[in-house]
């Protein structure tokens, strides 16, 4: 897929990150592994970190600007 993150990756991440869901509800939803939860939300977290990464410099301006 030419997406920066595929669906599933996606999925699991904003389920933990942005609706506060644990790993045991995550699973127990898109019926995972809590280990495959934890490694999905690793990889995500790794792909958003690579792809944002050109940002950085404006985003700690920001920061500092605010």
């Amino acid at each position: 897929s030419s997406d920066v993150c595929s669906s599933d990756l996606r999925k699991v991440f904003i389920a933990h990150r942005f609706q506060d869901m644990s790993y045991a509800e995550i699973a127990k939803l898109y019926h995972l592994s809590q280990g495959q939860v934890q490694s999905d939300i690793r990889s995500a977290s790794r792909q958003l970190r690579a792809a944002l990464k050109d940002y950085a410099p404006l985003v700690a301006l920001l920061t500092l600007l605010h």
